[in-house]
């Protein structure tokens, strides 16, 4: 998620929020001609939703893993994500030193 904020010295204001990024980047020269224009300037915050968050640190994981993907008849997508350990390490005594 992109948050767009028109900035002074003194105060800003948060012009707009952006979900989608190729967005984001069709719409940045508009809002800085518009904050030149109420002598201003652009600035941006990024932050990630929990869901990025975690889709991206899934992605760095150290070890395997396999998706299941089902769908609740709703909204909302289930997905069930098995992690992928080597027999060696499926025991606590092993974590425990």
């Amino acid at each position: 998620m992109i948050k767009a904020y028109f900035i002074t010295s003194k105060h800003s204001d948060w012009i707009a929020t952006f979900d989608n990024e190729e967005i984001y980047e069709v719409c940045w020269p508009h809002l800085e001609k518009l904050a030149k224009k109420h002598r201003m300037e652009l600035s941006e915050s990024s932050e990630m939703d929990d869901r990025e968050e975690f889709f991206e640190w899934l992605e760095n994981c150290p070890v395997d893993y396999n998706v299941d993907q089902t769908d609740d008849d709703g909204e909302d997508e289930i997905k069930v994500i098995g992690f992928v350990v080597p027999k060696e390490d499926t025991y606590k005594e092993d974590y425990d030193d």
